[in-house]
């Protein structure tokens, strides 16, 4: 099990400096800080200090901040670390070392030379491609850094180009770099010679077998869809993978090797020579595990993914798919499936189909805490097996409270009814929360399917039911009363996320938009159409630090113009995951005595800069807007501002997050102008 003490962690996690280790010293920085260089070698400068440092990791932190530095442009600098150690003679360098018992000081050097920008970048030899667009490889702008690595990876992307289109025999590069002084700074004009050569074009596909018979041959040439493409090798490689996944089909486990031809012309044959072997048959299938401890996940689990019995013919395109489905589930951190023939050797061969698995630790316990300016002290404790009853199916339940609020919530998921690319969760939920404007209690039961096309887009739908009930209401306004509401809901949600990270973000982004309509079950309510929509994106502005925007519009429809929605359904804005300088739900639309009585329209945003000053330690400055409407669709409404700072501490479960925002505005519900959130996970 794994349990992660939150709280625990936040003092015995951050590091520190003790007297054992070696003092690091910079004594020539050039025109850096010395905490922007010890940023780059941060994990290796904290174990030479701590006494727990080898030479390699001085060696290490020598080429980080060599590799920095070039990347700002100074292709000559030279970065040079000597060991100290304090002697009663003198000072003595020491030259090499196994530990750092006897160092006292390391001291860095950093010699930047002078900084040089990217100039003109011309080409030798050009013919096929337009330059313009082979330019495209390199960084543009008037003031990029000129970094040798750059060019030489622009130039290796363009020999790659020229031989998927058919230059096999193209020489890119060398490149020269000439330094011209214009602008009043250092320019390197490059230029790059290109040896073209002739292009191949595959003229010709042939298979050649002396077991296979003749439809088997053509069946297998009618597959290959070669002839006028542009030849490379890999394109060949490619083809005799093909033919060796449909003779897998059949039960061949078969060797395939080509050879090919290229003439003057500029035309290339291609001929596969296939040896099917014996047609493999199933004898039995075993599962074991790797480990000592026997296997959690029930042997009959592991067989029912398989698509094959015994006295199958052995589908080795089946195995593979076998393997890479069981890989999918992350319940293993090995696996390995093959076949082993029985001895004597016959046709056709039978043989054992083996099925090799590493377990990786299925079930989790963890324990958080936090604080919200409303909720005040909150905390939860989660417990999830992905693998339970040893069935492959995910379960997990939570229970949550506050000094306001008191939840609970499990749910199962199923990963295999409908393959690997779906998800099916049945979940059922409780919570009670003293509310600004009302008390209410509220339990549902949710059946949703999600499908990821891609790596990118996801598409769910669920269906849910739920009762909720509204009473002790502190709001003076229409339709605000003391009710009980029982209603379906169907929804629709579709994800387009290129995020790097889930729990920490630094890069790309994510769009949603989830519609739904909520129907009546034996009450008063109307129907409802909801729309949530959100998106967010990241952009890193320099290695160590990022710009996080984020929005979220949501809308509450009620078809029926005379209908009201209870108050348990309206929206509300504040909180640790809204405009933080809000409680929970003070923001916007309070009635004559300051009580938030909701909306059915918000808009919220959200900019964050992060700056990362440690391995896991980030400052933060956010700026935070949102507004509430009584209208659906509408634009218009009570706004409300947050400004403030806070600090990140990145942990296996998500960032720890501490925020204070100031209010400059209207308070509304709130009965100050700052408020204070400590919680698990960023607020968008």
């Amino acid at each position: 099990m794994r349990a992660a003490f939150i709280l625990m962690l936040i003092i015995t996690a951050v590091p520190g400096q003790t007297a054992d280790g070696p003092e690091v010293v910079f004594v020539q920085t050039g025109p850096f800080r010395t905490r922007e260089l010890r940023r780059e070698a941060e994990g290796e400068f904290r174990l030479l200090e701590r006494g727990e440092g080898r030479a390699a990791d001085v060696a290490d932190a020598v080429y980080r901040i060599d590799s920095w530095v070039r990347g700002q442009g100074y292709p000559d600098v030279t970065v040079t670390a000597q060991m100290i150690s304090l002697t009663p003679h003198g000072e003595l360098i020491v030259e090499t070392a196994g530990e750092f018992a006897s160092v006292n000081e390391i001291r860095i050097t950093v010699d930047p030379g002078e900084r040089v920008f990217l100039g003109t970048i011309a080409f030798d030899g050009v013919s096929h491609f337009a330059e313009e667009d082979l330019r495209a490889y390199f960084p543009r702008g008037r003031r990029v850094p000129y970094v040798e690595q750059r060019i030489r990876s622009g130039v290796e992307q363009i020999a790659r180009l020229y031989e998927l289109d058919g230059f096999v025999r193209r020489e890119v590069g060398p490149h020269e770099s000439e330094r011209v002084e214009r602008d009043d700074r250092v320019h390197a004009d490059v230029t790059i010679s290109v040896r073209e050569g002739p292009r191949f074009v595959i003229r010709e596909v042939r298979v050649d077998s002396e077991d296979l018979g003749p439809e088997d041959v053509e069946r297998l040439k009618d597959a290959l869809d070669l002839v006028g493409e542009p030849y490379y090798p890999r394109q060949a490689v490619s083809g005799a993978l093909v033919l060796r996944r449909m003779l897998g089909r059949d039960g061949y486990d078969a060797a395939v090797s080509h050879d090919v031809s290229l003439d003057e012309e500029g035309n290339a044959t291609v001929v596969y020579h296939i040896d099917p072997g014996l047609v493999h048959l199933i004898d039995g299938i075993v599962v074991r595990s790797l480990e000592d401890r026997g296997l959690r996940t029930r042997d009959q689990f592991i067989r029912s993914l398989l698509r094959l019995d015994e006295g199958d013919i052995v589908d080795f395109a089946e195995l593979d798919r076998f393997r890479s489905e069981l890989y999918s589930l992350g319940l293993y951190a090995f696996v390995d499936v093959g076949l082993k023939p029985v001895e004597p050797p016959r046709d056709p061969q039978p043989g054992t189909v083996y099925v090799e698995v590493e377990e990786r630790d299925s079930r989790h316990l963890d324990i958080e805490a936090g604080w919200g300016a409303y909720e005040l002290l909150r905390g939860s404790v989660s417990y999830t097996d992905r693998n339970v009853f040893g069935l492959g199916r995910r379960f997990a339940t939570t229970v949550h409270g506050s000094f306001r609020t008191f939840g609970a919530e499990l749910s199962v998921s199923d990963r295999i009814i409908f393959g690997p690319a779906s998800t099916v969760t049945l979940s059922g939920r409780y919570s009670y929360r003293d509310g600004v404007a009302l008390d209410e209690t509220a339990a549902g039961v949710d059946l949703s399917i999600s499908y990821a096309f891609t790596r990118e887009w996801n598409l769910a739908a669920g269906y849910s039911f739920e009762w909720s009930r509204a009473y002790n209401l502190d709001v003076e306004t229409e339709g605000a009363d003391e009710s009980t509401v029982l209603k379906s809901r169907v929804g629709l949600a579709a994800e387009y996320d290129t995020r790097d990270s889930v729990l920490n973000p630094t890069a790309g982004g994510r769009l949603s938009v989830s519609p739904a309509v909520s129907f009546p079950l034996a009450s008063e309510i109307r129907t409802v159409v909801e729309l949530d929509t959100a998106g967010q994106y990241h952009i890193g502005l320099a290695p160590n630090t990022v710009l996080s925007l984020s929005g979220k519009y949501r809308v509450r429809y009620l078809p029926a113009t005379e209908a009201m929605l209870a108050i348990q359904d309206r929206l509300f804005l504040g909180g640790p995951a809204s405009v933080r300088s809000f409680g929970s739900d003070e923001l916007g639309l309070p009635s004559r005595r300051g009580v938030p009585r909701g909306g059915l329209s918000s808009l919220q945003g959200t900019a964050e800069l992060r700056f990362r000053v440690q391995e896991r330690l980030s400052p933060a400055l956010f700026y935070d807007i949102g507004f509430l409407s009584a209208d659906s669709f509408s634009l218009q409404g009570d706004w409300g501002y947050g400004l403030g700072a806070g600090v990140r501490y990145n942990l296996p479960v998500g960032p720890l997050r501490l925020d204070v925002a100031y209010n400059p505005a209207d308070r509304y519900a709130a009965d100050r102008s700052w408020a204070v959130h400590f919680a698990v996970g960023l607020s968008y």
